[in-house]
């Protein structure tokens, strides 16, 4: 859950390693989200409202992942 988390400098770089897992990240809906994620047999899907990002605050994915899910929910 990152709903009350402060980004310094408004940025954060999230590494992942999967494989065969499930990732459930919990993100402010007003965060933007940029997917630089390198996937075999998984991916990346996003849940809820997009359309509020402000570009403020931005997350980047980046990583790796096999046989494996992450989802963005957003709060």
């Amino acid at each position: 859950y990152l709903d009350n988390a402060k980004l310094e400098n408004g940025r954060a770089v999230i590494n992942f390693s999967l494989n065969f897992a499930g990732v459930d990240l919990y993100v402010p809906k007003e965060w933007r989200i940029i997917d630089d994620l390198r996937s075999t047999f998984g991916g990346c899907e996003e849940k809820g409202l997009r359309n509020y990002e402000t570009g403020e605050n931005t997350i980047v994915l980046k990583g790796n992942i096999k046989f494996s899910g992450i989802s963005i929910i957003r709060v």
